[in-house]
């Protein structure tokens, strides 16, 4: 039983983290001086934000999950070397953005991804 909902946790969590990804994945890497989903312009609009009770795909809350939080954090990257993080200039041509689940407060999972900015051409 209690792997089960530890399973259950851990998946309800992966899906939660899943969501702000495609969200993410939407939005441009650096500031288009419009709003282009909510209230959020670019990527680095979701530097520490946190969403309780969670966001669905259609960015809108999801109240069965109430004691959830969605935490985001957008690092900008080093482009000769990934693993490290620079500080945050919002023109740099490479961020990681990191989601940090919880449940009840307590950490259950994080998944962090690398986006690049588009090429000016």
């Amino acid at each position: 039983t209690t792997a089960n909902i530890s399973g259950n946790e851990l998946t309800t969590a992966v899906n939660l983290a899943g969501t702000i990804h495609e969200i993410a994945l939407g939005l441009p890497s650096t500031d288009p001086q419009k709003s282009v989903i909510g209230p959020y312009r670019d990527v680095w609009d979701l530097n520490g934000v946190s969403f309780s009770p969670p966001i669905d795909g259609g960015r809108l809350p999801i109240s069965d999950y109430a004691d959830w939080t969605q935490q985001v954090r957008v690092q900008t990257v080093d482009n000769k070397s990934v693993g490290a993080t620079v500080g945050n200039d919002r023109s740099a041509p490479m961020a990681r953005l990191t989601v940090t689940i919880y449940h009840h407060g307590h950490y259950v999972y994080a998944q962090s991804w690398l986006m690049a900015a588009e090429d000016p051409l």
